[in-house]
């Protein structure tokens, strides 16, 4: 078995668990015993979902997670009561995310159909109690795209110089509360099947600010065939602002955590963090 397909299997059981911890909490909230953390438990399994699909290009249920948890981010918040109309959207959401799951497993080409009524379900519902309540403005439509990251350089269709792109500038200062971190993928991660833009996109989706490309470890062009090809120069610096919890983060890069290098730093301010060595 190909380590990507190792990667994508245990997506797929963590799927499950995941799931099974969604159905048992969404029971509660039907029969009324559950509480604001139940609420918060069947946010982080979607918010998961959600992580692992991006990783691995799922975009339906990318687009289906996204808003079943914005959803579920009203409700937590107390911005929409969880009354019967509620928890009938949550639980036909649930059924639509199980059968997501289990199609995308299976490597089936998934028919709109199966889920846009629901997703409509639940756009509706988001424009109604976002804001108060207030829908008179439209719904942006969430489209999965990959990122375009901005660093420098002639980038119309040939090679980038790599002279060209210069040394980037330092993080500012991070308040109170926040956090910065130090993204430096390894080749593991990609020999996986792991997409880092995708895992750069839902990070900055989260929150990130001065997504930063570190590059200055990069060995000159002629030296770099005799450079060591295992070894990845580059990596990427963010900063979250008070608003942002490190679970979230690390929610998103679950997958990734152990072909990654992973520097957090918290609540104190930093000029930026050093190179790779």
């Amino acid at each position: 078995m190909e380590l990507g397909d190792e990667i994508r299997d245990i997506f797929f059981l963590e799927c499950a668990d995941l799931l099974e911890e969604l159905h048992a909490k969404l029971s509660d909230v039907e029969t009324g015993e559950s509480d604001i953390e139940d609420m918060n438990a069947i946010f982080r399994a979607v918010h998961s979902i959600k992580g692992g699909a991006g990783s691995f290009d799922l975009p339906e249920l990318v687009g289906f997670t996204h808003i079943f948890e914005n959803v579920l981010d009203l409700l937590r918040s107390e911005q929409a009561p969880v009354d019967e109309e509620a928890t009938a959207l949550l639980l036909q959401s649930a059924d639509v995310l199980t059968d997501l799951v289990e199609s995308s497993q299976a490597g089936d080409a998934i028919d709109p159909s199966s889920y846009e009524a629901t997703q409509a379900a639940l756009d509706a519902f988001e424009a109604t109690h976002k804001g108060g309540g207030d829908s008179s403005e439209p719904v942006e439509e969430f489209v999965f795209a990959p990122v375009t990251l901005d660093i420098g350089g002639d980038n119309s269709g040939g090679m980038i110089d790599l002279a060209d792109l210069g040394r980037p500038p330092m993080l500012a200062d991070t308040p109170g509360g926040g956090f910065e971190l130090k993204f430096a993928p390894s080749v593991d991660l990609y020999k996986s099947g792991l997409n880092s833009f995708r895992l750069l996109e839902e990070l900055i989706e989260a929150g990130a600010k001065d997504l930063t490309l570190h590059d200055y470890a990069l060995p000159d062009l002629a030296d770099l065939a005799e450079s060591d090809r295992e070894t990845l120069h580059i990596y990427w610096t963010m900063r979250f602002e008070g608003g942002v919890s490190r679970d979230e983060v690390e929610d998103i890069l679950f997958f990734a955590a152990d072909k990654c290098d992973l520097v957090y730093t918290d609540d104190e301010p930093t000029e930026g963090l050093a190179p790779l060595p």
